[in-house]
């Protein structure tokens, strides 16, 4: 009888989950929440144009969940691995989230689209996960994924506001370098992920059990 516990102790479900669930859950702790601060201290947005932003962010969010999962579904119909999708995405995000620390003088609103579209990328974690586990438990295993999802953006969230507040805020906005720290430290959780999938050391440390229903892969 399969269980949540069957998910918790599967080594290939902790071969993906942790580089979905810091990557994923990271950039939709940006978009939900510190996007916006970002914007209006460190690029000096007025309202009009820091809604405009919001709103392509909000755009390029919808339409990279139909992109992805477009690409995802093509990719498994043709005999493709998909894991490499979600590694390259995690790559990326992690490149947009330097753009950001680095701040160069060329437009911000790339690499805030960027993390937009990767916060879509949890359609790619669910077709991975259906790869992973039968009919019957994907569902519990897609669960589990989002309690690491919505665990992890809670601690950005959180954690990202606590190092900010390591800086005094001037007439409410605080200073580039308050922010180049804190997500500097996420890109220090995200680092090595997008290899991460690739190694099988989860298998190893939390191996598929012998009376498991699906293969190993």
């Amino acid at each position: 009888m399969v269980s949540l516990k069957t998910v918790y102790t599967d080594g290939w479900f902790w071969r993906i989950a942790p580089i979905s669930s810091t990557c994923i859950g990271s950039a939709c702790a940006l978009q939900s929440l510190w996007a916006a601060s970002w914007l209006s201290d460190v690029k000096g947005l007025d309202r009009t144009s820091l809604v405009t932003q919001l709103l392509i962010m909000a755009i390029a969010l919808s339409i990279g969940a139909l992109l992805l999962g477009t690409v995802a579904d093509s990719l498994r119909r043709n005999g493709k691995n998909i894991e490499t999708l979600l590694a390259i995405i995690a790559a990326v995000f992690i490149a947009a989230e330097l753009a950001l620390i680095l701040h160069p003088p060329f437009l911000s609103l790339p690499s805030w689209i960027i993390v937009a579209v990767v916060g879509s990328a949890i359609a790619v974690s669910y077709a991975i996960i259906g790869d992973y586990f039968p009919a019957e438990l994907t569902g519990r295993a897609n669960g589990v994924l989002n309690v690491l999802h919505f665990g992890w953006a809670f601690l950005v969230q959180y954690g990202t506001g606590l190092i900010l507040e390591q800086w005094p805020a001037k007439d409410g906005h605080y200073p580039s370098i308050a922010y180049q720290t804190a997500f500097s430290a996420q890109c220090c959780a995200a680092a090595g992920r997008p290899a991460l999938v690739h190694r099988p050391w989860a298998q190893a440390v939390l191996p598929v059990p012998a009376s498991s229903p699906w293969p190993q892969r």
